[in-house]
């Protein structure tokens, strides 16, 4: 069994190092990253706003609002990235892989949307604001609301999409992760109507969506199977190239060297 297990732990050094620990990390980033956004700049829920109203909220806090527009869609973005991937690559190889591929668009189209949306709210406080242009001004932040409503719908499809991996065994995770995902998908698709239709009733389901995504995008990254975690998972998916007959079968070649050498020392 020396052979086996010597065989097998660069393989879950690779899979701890590609899969866990960036992905714990991408994980509390994206909460932290969230938090001080919300806290450098009140944060609000009013999808209807006019370009004159914008233009007396935003006077002199342009900087501060185009940093929260980094802290809560740019760096958030990077994280979900390395959360998504790592999903994705905890998920099985072979068999129904419609799951998996719904994590990789929805996410990775959710990371894009984000980083639009970080780049027009950049353009918005650092050009349109300080020159006073309410038209363009209500312009671009209809355009970033909007482009947030689509981001949310496509939330809402990677936490379901993540909730079948874990819900059906596929991917090594806590269970509450898949009722966690179950709320976000509810709550981040209501307030996605919200902001997509520019109706501020829905939009109002912000307050509960938001908190969830960041416990479930956080707990999914710190879940990732670790490399004790690799041998079930192989079992489980065939992670590593190795399917459940061969791990089962190099397991019976342990046991029976195992009663040989004990018949041995019996003589």
């Amino acid at each position: 069994m020396d052979r086996i297990e010597s065989s097998t732990s660069p393989a879950a050094s690779r899979v701890r190092s590609a899969s866990h620990e960036p992905a714990a990390i991408a994980g509390v980033i994206f909460v932290a990253s969230w938090v001080a956004g919300l806290l450098i700049f009140a944060p609000s829920t009013d999808v209807r706003s006019s370009g004159a109203a914008l233009l007396v909220a935003y006077r002199g806090h342009e900087f501060v609002a185009a940093l929260q527009f980094v802290l809560t869609e740019g760096i958030p973005a990077g994280a979900l990235a390395v959360v998504v991937y790592a999903l994705a690559r905890v998920g099985p190889r072979g068999g129904d892989r419609r799951f998996v591929r719904a994590v990789k668009v929805c996410g990775m189209t959710a990371v894009v949307v984000s980083l639009v949306e970080c780049a027009l709210g950049l353009q918005l406080t650092m050009r349109l604001l300080p020159a006073h242009r309410a038209g363009p001004v209500a312009a671009a932040f209809d355009a970033i609301t909007r482009l947030d409503g689509l981001k949310m719908f496509l939330l809402a499809g990677l936490a379901l999409a993540g909730r079948s991996l874990i819900r059906e065994g596929r991917v090594r995770m806590p269970h509450w992760l898949a009722v966690v995902a179950l709320a976000v998908s509810t709550a981040i698709a209501t307030t996605g109507i919200g902001y997509l239709l520019l109706l501020n009733g829905p939009a109002l389901a912000a307050w509960v969506s938001l908190p969830l995504l960041l416990v479930w995008v956080c707990g999914v990254g710190l879940s990732m199977p670790v490399a004790g975690d690799v041998a079930s998972q192989v079992a489980h998916s065939g992670r590593l190239g190795v399917g459940r007959r061969e791990l089962t079968a190099l397991y019976r070649r342990r046991a029976d060297r195992t009663k040989s050498r004990a018949g041995g020392l019996r003589v």
